[in-house]
């Protein structure tokens, strides 16, 4: 019995030992724990940086071989869709001088395709036109374009911050059209916070490792389908104050975000309103659609026959089913029948239909106006602050009918003539800023004066027209321009010396993948201008100056002209940039084959081609 106590009493002590355990030293053991999950996350960092995993989320890159200069990182923008690999590629549009000179104002431009220029290149966007006129009213002025398709107002908070490494002396933001449709917007999910959460944390390669494993990128679908058309996947969002008020909350709480930061290092910060096509642009949908489409149909068709009586009575009977009123196709046709009755349209009935429209990749009222009371009643608080009202603006100079097809390409795109209007009002709140002399506000002034002036200091030639015609065209056959009730009707094609020329016009649009390199083949082998072919060449290094293509066109140029000096020159230039790629360095073998010293001297100085 004594044994049997003893053992009792023994197992006891065992138990009460295993459960005792000091307090300092469980700290001590979590401590180590957490320590040792954190080394093991960090090594898994640092190991897939080493292995270069994952998307670099840098803006810029240095050249490998040519590193005064900082280049567009065409991946960066990759952290910005729902995948975490490098699935899409910008073009190389910037290229600009690591060593920012002590004369030279640095200005960013960031938004969504807007602010990017589409569908011209965004070195012939508005951005790119202000730069070309400051300079000749005598500022050195270097405006760099990050504004990208479908980046929301949730881009721009983000990228901003990212811009502060690279001495911006002003900032420029178009945006508000994105905060819907955007690649992180309405439609992708998530609050405010969970979003910013999101951006944070996929700065981070392990992160973007687990986004990999867990939904694996569809590169396909990106390749099938345009990205408006993947963006609003037949998602729609009627009219909802709330909802609207919530996203315009949204969108206002990242741009102040970006004005504080800028202020405290006083940097001026420089808003554009969005504004739309509103009188050319039906609504790409409308709520009960299905129910109405036979309402509509006969509507719209009173409608474009101009008849004065039968549009009056047409909207008589409308008048009497108020139910219609929700609907963003009836209420566009309402706008359209009251221009015929009046002989004058009313701006806000056009405005009215643009909100209702139930796929809004046009910014609803509710966010532009809180948008201007954001930039009115903060204005004194913050001093860098800087906003320009465009539809005030464009009105006061143009009259309200100007928000149609004379300036917009699609529903929200500038054409060229509405780049050149928006960068002569941007270039003057810049002068204003900066404080132009009565003589560089002159030059300043004059510089828009000819269209076709301002047309030459981009390089604008006749081919970009075509280009862009021919992808607008193949653009609104797809959703949501292919499932609207009212038809989009544009010109896509000005007249010029490429429409008229039937067998230059096939030959370009009938080859997308290398219509550039057949136009230039046509003018040099066919019409035997050179100018023509050489103007080409160098409109094609100021929109891809990033690009090493552009200086390989200039050297098999010259070396068809037999100047070997200059076609040395950009041979190794594009060596270079291109970072040593083998299809350069077998075209200067070519250039140097009857002069083996020279390309043994080649060889020492700039090295062989990487694999």
């Amino acid at each position: 019995m004594k044994k049997k106590k003893n053992a009792k009493k023994s197992q006891k002590i065992i138990k009460k030992d295993k459960i005792e355990i000091s307090t300092s030293k469980k700290v001590l053991f979590s401590g180590i724990f957490i320590l040792l999950i954190f080394f093991v996350l960090i090594s898994i960092e640092i190991g897939l940086k080493i292995a270069n995993y994952g998307i670099n989320t840098d803006i810029f890159v240095k050249s490998k071989y040519l590193n005064e200069y900082y280049l567009t990182n065409p991946y960066f923008i990759n952290k910005y869709h729902p995948f975490a690999s490098n699935v899409v590629s910008e073009p190389l549009r910037n290229m600009f001088l690591v060593k920012k000179t002590k004369d030279t104002l640095r200005g960013f431009v960031i938004g969504g395709s807007t602010a990017e220029g589409f569908p011209y290149f965004s070195n012939h966007s508005f951005g790119k036109i202000s730069e070309m006129a400051l300079k000749n009213s005598g500022k050195n002025v270097e405006i760099i374009n990050l504004g990208f398709s479908a980046m929301s107002s949730y881009y721009v908070a983000d990228v901003a911050t990212k811009i502060l490494k690279y001495k911006p002396d002003f900032l420029i933001i178009y945006a508000g059209h994105n905060e819907y449709y955007g690649t992180i917007s309405e439609t992708t999910g998530g609050n405010y916070f969970q979003k910013k959460m999101y951006l944070f944390l996929k700065e981070f390669k392990i992160v973007q490792l687990i986004i990999n494993i867990i939904n694996p990128h569809k590169s396909k679908e990106y390749k099938d389908k345009n990205l408006m058309e993947i963006r609003f996947n037949d998602k729609k969002i009627v009219k909802n104050q709330q909802n609207d008020t919530k996203i315009a909350n949204n969108f206002i709480n990242n741009i102040d975000s970006v004005v504080n930061s800028y202020n405290s290092k006083k940097i001026p910060v420089i808003i554009i309103e969005p504004v739309s096509n509103l009188y050319d642009m039906p609504p790409f949908a409308g709520e009960n659609d299905k129910d109405y489409k036979g309402f509509i149909d006969t509507y719209f068709k009173e409608s474009i026959s101009m008849d004065k009586g039968r549009v009056e009575d047409a909207l008589a009977e409308r008048n009497r089913n108020q139910l219609l009123s929700v609907n963003a196709n009836v209420t566009y046709i309402d706008a359209m029948n009251k221009f015929i009755v009046n002989q004058s349209p009313n701006i806000y009935d056009f405005i009215l239909a643009k909100d209702l429209d139930a796929i809004p990749f046009r910014a609803r009222t509710v966010l532009i106006n809180k948008l201007g009371e954001y930039c009115k009643n903060n204005s004194t608080k913050y001093k860098n602050l800087h906003f320009i009202p465009l539809q005030e603006a464009l009105i006061s100079k143009y009259g309200d009918k100007v928000f149609n097809n004379g300036i917009f390409i699609d529903h929200l795109h500038f054409n060229i003539a509405g780049q050149i209007i928006v960068s002569e009002i941007l270039s003057q709140k810049i002068g204003e800023i900066y404080t132009l002399n009565d003589e560089e506000k002159s030059k300043l002034k004059n510089f828009y004066l000819d269209t076709e002036n301002v047309k030459k200091s981009i390089h604008y030639l006749p081919f970009y027209d075509v280009s862009v015609g021919s992808g607008m065209e193949n653009l609104i056959k797809n959703k949501p321009f292919s499932s609207m009730i009212i038809p989009f009707r544009n010109r896509f094609y000005n007249m010029n010396e490429i429409t008229e020329n039937r067998n230059l016009f096939d030959l370009i649009t009938t080859n997308e993948d290398n219509a550039f390199g057949k136009m230039l083949e046509y003018y040099y082998f066919v019409m035997f201008d050179k100018q023509k072919v050489f103007d080409y060449i160098k409109s094609y290094e100021f929109v891809n100056p990033a690009n090493y293509t552009s200086y390989v066109d200039y050297a098999d140029f010259y070396k068809i002209e037999k100047n070997l000096t200059d076609a040395e020159n950009y041979y190794i230039k594009a060596y270079l940039l291109s970072g040593k790629k083998k299809e350069v360095y077998d075209k200067i073998i070519e250039l140097f084959k009857d002069n083996t010293d020279k390309m043994k001297e080649f060889n020492k100085k700039y090295g062989l081609p990487k694999k």
